[in-house]
Parts: C-alpha cells; sequence; structure tokens
C-alpha cells in the first residue's frame, strides 16, 4: 500500500513538473512575441516618421496623432473623421488627398487607438471623442473654422461637433456616413459587435497574438494603387484593434442618440455623399463589384449571385431603411446637398476622382 502511495505521488511529481513545464514555455512564448511585436512595431512607426505622417500631440492624458497635408495657405481645413475600426485613415484618404491636395489642407486626426495614436482606456462618449478631435487640432496649430469630413460612424461625431460648437465649422463633407435617423431603429437592428470579444481581441492584440492569426491585406483588398496597398499594411499591423475601439463599440448607441438629440436645423452647408443603391439596377452594379473585389481576394463570392427576387427585396429593404433614418436625418440637420456616388463604402478609396468632384464644386461654391 505505501508502495502504491509514493509511486501515486511520484507520477503526481512528474506530471506536475511537465505542466509548470509547459505553462513556463507558454510565458516564455508570450514574453518573446510580446518584445518581438514592439520592436516590429516601432520599426514600422520610424518607418512612417521618416515618410512624414508622424506628428503626435498631446490631448492630455494621450498623444493623437495629426497629419497634415496639402496647401496650408488654403482657406479650407478639411478634417477627417474616420468610421468605426478604420484604423488605416492614412492610407484610407490618400486616394482622395492626393487629387485635392493642391488646394486644400487636410488633417486626418487618429482618434485614441486609431492608426498612430495612442491608446487610452477613457470611456469613448461622443463627448469625449470629439473634445479629443478639438484638442488634436489646437496642439497641432489647426485654427477654425474648419470642413469636417466624416466617414460612416465619424457622422455621429460630426454631427455632435457641428451642433455644439457651430462656430468652429465651416462646412461638412458627409462621405456614406451612418444614418442616425431613427436611434431605436439601430439599436434594435442590433449593428453592435460584442464588446467583450473585442475586448478579448484587444487583449490579444496587447502581446502580439495578432500576428499569427491577422492578416492586413484582408483590410486593403479595395486599394487600387500598391503603395496605398503597404501603407494600409503597415497602420493595420501595429494594431488592428485597441482599448478605446472597445469602448467606442460600447458607447455606439448612446453615442448616436446623444448627437441626434443634439441636432436642430441650421445653415452651415452640408454635402451628403450616399452610396446605397436606390433602383434594381443599382444594386446589380454594387454586387457586381464586390463580386469582384472578394474574388480578387481569393474569397467566397457566391453571397453576391442574387435573383431577381433577392435584388427586388433588397431594394425594397434599403429604401424603407432610407425612409426611417436618412430623410429625418437630413432633415434635423438642415442646408444638405445630397449627391448619391454608387460604389465601396469607402467611395472615397473607391472613386476618388468622382468624389474629389464633387466636394471641390461643393466648396468652390461656398467662395
Amino acid at each position: 500500500m505505501e508502495k502504491e502511495e509514493r509511486k501515486g505521488r511520484k507520477i503526481r511529481r512528474i506530471i506536475g513538473r511537465i505542466l509548470l513545464s509547459l505553462l513556463a514555455l507558454i510565458v516564455l512564448a508570450a514574453c518573446g512575441l510580446f518584445v518581438y511585436d514592439k520592436v516590429n512595431d516601432r520599426a514600422i512607426v520610424k518607418q512612417l516618421d521618416e515618410l512624414g505622417y508622424v506628428n503626435t500631440v498631446s490631448v492630455g492624458s494621450h498623444d493623437l496623432n495629426v497629419y497634415l497635408t496639402g496647401d496650408p495657405d488654403s482657406p479650407y481645413t478639411l478634417v477627417y473623421i474616420a468610421g468605426l475600426g478604420s484604423m488605416a485613415g492614412l492610407a484610407d484618404t490618400e486616394p482622395l488627398t492626393d487629387r485635392l491636395a493642391d488646394r486644400y489642407r487636410f488633417a486626418i486626426v487618429d482618434r485614441s487607438g486609431y492608426g498612430l495614436s495612442e491608446d487610452t482606456k477613457e470611456p469613448q462618449t461622443v463627448e469625449q471623442i470629439v473634445s479629443d478631435y478639438r484638442a488634436a487640432l489646437k496642439a497641432a496649430g489647426v485654427e477654425g473654422p474648419y470642413v469636417l469630413m466624416p466617414h460612416s460612424i465619424g457622422g455621429v461625431y460630426a454631427s455632435y461637433w457641428e451642433a455644439t460648437y457651430p462656430e468652429e465649422i465651416k462646412a461638412i463633407v458627409f462621405l456614406d456616413v451612418t444614418q442616425i435617423g431613427d436611434p431605436d431603429y439601430l439599436e434594435d437592428a442590433g449593428f453592435q459587435d460584442s464588446v467583450l470579444f473585442l475586448k478579448v481581441e484587444a487583449a490579444l492584440c496587447k502581446i502580439g497574438i495578432d500576428r499569427l492569426v491577422f492578416d492586413p491585406a484582408s483590410q486593403t483588398d479595395f486599394y487600387t494603387a500598391e503603395d496605398k496597398k503597404a501603407l494600409g499594411g503597415m497602420l493595420w499591423r501595429i494594431c488592428p484593434i485597441s482599448w478605446a475601439r472597445c469602448s467606442e463599440e460600447k458607447y455606439i448607441y448612446s453615442n448616436i442618440r446623444t448627437a441626434f438629440n443634439s441636432l436642430s436645423p441650421n445653415d452651415i452647408p452640408k454635402l451628403m455623399i450616399y452610396t446605397s443603391a436606390e433602383t434594381e439596377e443599382d444594386a446589380r452594379e454594387l454586387f457586381s463589384y464586390y463580386k469582384a473585389l472578394t474574388e480578387a481576394s481569393g474569397g467566397d463570392a457566391s453571397y453576391y449571385d442574387k435573383t431577381d427576387e433577392e435584388i427586388a427585396a433588397y431594394v425594397k429593404e434599403r429604401k424603407e431603411f432610407d425612409e426611417m433614418n436618412l430623410q429625418p436625418y437630413i432633415d434635423r440637420l438642415g442646408n444638405v446637398t445630397y449627391l448619391k456616388i454608387l460604389g465601396h463604402h469607402y467611395i472615397y478609396s473607391h472613386k476618388p476622382d468622382e468624389v474629389a468632384k464633387a466636394i471641390d464644386e461643393f466648396l468652390t461654391a461656398l467662395s
């Protein structure tokens, strides 16, 4: 009996040592990956700094990057406000800014946890986000009034900004922004991602696990120029998700409500560029584009093979959505010029010539 107990203790000790060794190897591998990730991130930032993209300024508790390009003497400074999770704003906007840089000045501000800006655990309410944008521009020496250029969820922040500080805003160019005319509908539709899942992703990114499982090329397949793909890949590689991004997701519906409730029609000129399919012909063209894009990146494009009935249902659904969200939003904003440019949600990267022409004509008419 005693012999069997000694044998059992010996086996348990061996198993314990094996488990401790495995744990030590895991910790060692994680530490190695963390160091490797940070070294590579610093190398990327150094390379981007040499290319002139890095211009960090303090907003109090952390630094944000404010990249300035274009004509510094222009009477118009266009301030880009990225969509949710758009970590590569510098690359996303270059096809557009390249076409307008001889006439306008651009301020590409990476908000907290995006691009080249530092991360933060401050709650990303609409008030905090707008405050950070204003502080970053001031710290960078960029004086208003500004022409805001929001994309996607950035429209929420631009709407709150112009409603709360109208004296700072000369005009707004909405780039396929989130339509917030019916906040209850948006919440019921369930557009919000799992905040818990995002936090797990963010934690893994902090130790460099994303380098093993995340392919930056998956976020740059809509770029048409190879140099933009390379720039976008570097920005996405730094960190595809952050604590601030998680917080932004958490507050998405309260931010939408706060922004919408702050609005009342005013005379600030606004250009609303919208990419939605309004007819069945539009829908076929749009699905054909996305199918080709997906196939080119090696993905399964079967989703975009739609029957006539499915096309008709899609257009009907879009029209109902626009009636509930787009038109009430436009009415609440006031002084909106509406323009449809059919294409990718990142329309300023997909069709930069058309978007540049529209912006130029809009701003020229204000002079």
